[in-house]
């Protein structure tokens, strides 16, 4: 995944030059990226907790953990498009997500949690099966 690899891309230059300007683009893509695929926190949350240690000095203080946590937040703005989108009904729609929840409508919640596929499945298949046998499948 392109998130993935931009993630790693900043981890090792924040090693090399220990820039906070590494550290906030990470938590920028870290929000665009799980705004594409939830399974990017199993890749971030290591890479976050790595981070924080390694530059515990300059990060963890209250005006810069909040600027890290906005940049995440604005990476995650895709998602207002969703509301906007779900006004003008476009081809192709995958719901009425302009409403928080509720039927019929699909809902802002159903959407972002992925209810129709299950958070973090990593297939929508409906046969019943542990999640070793999805992986296994996946592999």
């Amino acid at each position: 995944n392109m998130f993935i690899a931009i993630l790693l891309y900043l981890a090792v230059r924040y090693v090399q030059e220990v820039r906070v300007e590494f550290a906030r683009l990470g938590a920028l893509f870290i929000g665009l990226g799980l705004s594409n695929q939830h399974t990017l926190v199993l890749y971030a949350f290591p890479l976050v907790v790595w981070m924080l240690y390694l530059g515990r000095q300059q990060l963890l203080c209250f005006k810069e953990m909040s600027i890290l946590v906005l940049l995440g937040l604005l990476g995650l703005s895709p998602y207002l498009y969703l509301f906007w989108a779900a006004t003008h009904a476009p081809l192709g729609s995958w719901g009425d997500t302009s409403t928080l929840s509720g039927w019929p409508a699909v809902g802002f919640w159903t959407h972002f949690l992925r209810k129709e596929y299950g958070t973090f499945a990593l297939y929508s298949g409906k046969e019943s099966s542990s999640g070793i046998n999805q992986l296994l499948l996946a592999l």
